[in-house]
């Protein structure tokens, strides 16, 4: 069976490497929600979860988008500068390039 990945994607997910105060976490998520709205889109739904340094979010879209603008709503959000670079290096990888855009609440040794 082959896996078909196709090119819209729904889910703006930034990685935050600090845990803020309480009021400025949620002034923070306005302003994530504000700079989506500002590019077009409307947030329905925010996730967050601790990390390890910090939270990850999951930002869910009113719409579908490509991969270029999801990968500038994250970059525009704040998301993890490395992770978007990364992103952007996987551009050409049409076929897996989904499967790579992950947030994880742990990260796991190679011995596990």
């Amino acid at each position: 069976m082959e896996l078909i990945q196709l090119d819209k994607y729904q889910v703006v997910k930034v990685d935050l490497d600090i845990q803020p105060p309480d009021d400025w976490l949620q002034e923070w998520i306005e302003t994530r929600k504000n700079i989506i709205f500002s590019e077009g889109y409307e947030v329905t739904k925010v996730r967050y979860t601790p990390s390890k340094k910090g939270i990850h979010f999951w930002f869910h879209l009113d719409a579908e988008v490509n991969y270029d603008t999801l990968m500038k709503l994250q970059f525009l959000c704040g998301d993890d500068h490395a992770r978007v670079w990364f992103g952007l290096q996987r551009r050409g990888f049409t076929k897996f390039r989904g499967l790579f855009n992950i947030l994880f609440n742990r990260k796991w040794s190679l011995e596990k």
